[in-house]
This record gives C-alpha cells, structure tokens and sequence, in this order.
C-alpha cells in the first residue's frame, strides 16, 4: 500500500487515506544553501492534512488496478491498512511511511507528521542531482589588481562628475518638453476620438460587472453534458439553458479520466480532440464539486492495458473513474 501511495505522489498533489488523513505535495523552489556549500533543485514537499478524509476514489482505483481486484476489494484493503496505522499509533505512538514521511502522537494525543527529504517527489526534477558549490580562493596579488583598479575607478568617477551635471541638467530639460508634447498630443487625440461619438455616454467608459450569483439548477449528484445543449458563457459563470440528460454507461464497460475542469468548454474541446482520434468520449459533471470530467469508455475485461494506452497517446495522468459502470 505504501508503494502505491508513493506512485501515486510522483503524479499527484493530493492522495487521501479514508479515515485517516491526505498526504498533499508542495512545490520548493530550487535554493541556494551557502552554509551547506550547495545548490538543491526544485522539489516537492510532502505534508499531511487530518482534515481530508473523504474518499476522492484516487487511491481505490489505483489499488483496484495495481492489486488487479475489484473496486468493493480494495476499498475493503484500504480500509484495513488504515485500520494497521491506527492500531500502530496507539501501541506504538507512531508509524512510518517508507519515503514519505512518520505519522506519530504528541503529548496531547493529536497525530503529527514528520516528512522525510530522502526522495524527490516532483517529477519535473527526475534525475537532477545536488550540486555541490565552493567560495572562489583568490590570490594576494589578484586581491591587491583588483583594489587598484577600484580605485581608479573612482578617480575617474570625480573627474567626470562636474561635466556629467551639466549634461544631466540638458538632458531633464529635453526630456520635460518631450514629455509635455506627448501628453497634450494624447489629450488631444484622447477628446478628438470621444468627440467623434456623442451619443456614447461616460459612464460606458467604466466596465459595470454584475456581481450577482448565477444559479444552476442540477438534478443528479453526476451528469452527462450533452454536446449539442446550448450552454451560454461568460468569463467565470456559466448557466444551463436545457436539461442534460443522463446517459446510462453499459456494465460490461468502464470510464478512464483523462481531463477534469472547472470549463465545460475546455471538458468539450477535449471531448472534440480524443474523438478524432477513435475514442468513445463521454463528459460527467460532479455537482458536488462542480467539475466537468472528460472520460473514455473502454471495455471493462481490457481496462488495465486500456489505461497504459491511454496515458501513453493522450494524458499519463489518466485514471480509472469507475469499473463496470451503470450510473
């Protein structure tokens, strides 16, 4: 199970344990560590958050997948690994999670996390290693070359000051006037434009933003978008101008995810894109979260070598959103 929360990190920011706890991953900036004399490349911290407990269907399908049994199967083995640290915090006070990090108790009985660096866990900076960095040793005489040539630097800084004021002096004077014949060109081309259109009224000049909530009035905790629903849109809101029916998935097939967003028109761009490319595509909006779902439909005997095709021709991040639907 550890293995698989680990494979999971490498392509994800959040997995969550139900019951337990979400480990969710970071970004850190490459750094330069002068008192350790080295430079560490960008990465992803590991922290964990109590709070999220609600199974997302993440980790169950990626164990139904790996451990090639069914969704109800792994459910049931999450839930008793769980149930092991649980039962290793409370004998033990604490528990590792080789790689990632130890979950332990503290003196007032609330779980702890303490992360481990050993593994790099963003896959951006697979294979860049730690630099290691030393302070450049110079030379007495190069010391002396270079204090010399500071100076005479500055020497000649002080010549060129008393001619450097004048010059400083024409040029904020030319640059003034320049300035004050683009601003009244500006204005004058600025009251020309405006005076062309008498009937256009100031306060058109002023973008007005309804601020008001838009309402959408859902059904069914999943729905399937159809294509040819007329759907008006705006930069942040969208509302639903028909019913969108719900299509019903055959048994004898399984969806795999290969896009989720908050755009239905970005969920509809992907649906048109993999169409052409010979896949079944259906999109399902979560109205719980409010995210529209780009899957495929593939056949629930071939799913596993289905999933690897698909990660390799269309998102490696592609995963298994149900087995032997019938939503």
């Amino acid at each position: 199970m550890i293995e698989i929360i680990q494979h999971l990190l490498l392509s994800n920011n959040c997995v969550i344990l139900p019951g337990l706890g979400a480990f969710v991953g970071n970004y850190n900036h490459a750094e330069i560590q002068l008192q350790q004399h080295q430079i560490v490349p960008p990465s992803k911290n590991i922290a964990f958050n109590r709070s999220l407990q609600n199974n997302d269907g993440l980790l169950m399908n990626e164990v139904a997948v790996q451990q090639h049994v069914s969704l109800n199967q792994a459910e049931e083995l999450i839930h008793a690994f769980v149930h092991q640290v649980n039962t290793s915090l409370q004998q033990n006070k604490s528990f590792v999670f080789k790689e990632i990090g130890r979950l332990f108790l503290d003196e007032k009985e609330q779980i702890r996390f303490q992360p481990y660096y050993s593994k790099n866990f963003l896959m951006d900076s697979y294979g860049l290693p730690t630099l290691s960095i030393a302070p450049i040793q110079r030379l007495k005489t190069d010391t002396s070359i270079i204090q010399q040539s500071y100076q005479r630097t500055l020497s000649n800084l002080g010549e060129n000051t008393t001619s450097s004021k004048s010059n400083k002096k024409t040029f904020i004077v030319a640059t003034t006037i320049a300035a004050t014949i683009l601003l009244l060109i500006g204005t004058t081309f600025f009251l020309n434009q405006y005076s062309i259109k008498p009937f256009q009224s100031e306060s058109s000049l002023i973008p007005v933003f309804d601020s008001a909530p838009k309402s959408v009035t859902v059904q069914n905790k999943i729905e399937v978008i159809n294509p040819n629903s007329t759907i008006n849109q705006t930069k942040d809101t969208f509302v639903a101008n028909a019913t969108v029916p719900k299509i019903t998935v055959s048994e004898s097939s399984s969806l795999i995810v290969i896009g989720t967003f908050f755009d239905s028109t970005l969920a509809n761009k992907l649906k048109t894109e993999t169409e052409k490319k010979g896949y079944a595509v259906f999109i399902y909006k979560d109205n719980q979260n409010g995210l529209f779902r780009t899957t495929v439909q593939v056949k629930t005997s071939d799913v596993a070598t289905q999933l690897n095709t698909i990660k390799t021709e269309l998102n490696q991040r592609a995963w298994i959103y149900c087995v032997q639907c019938n939503l």
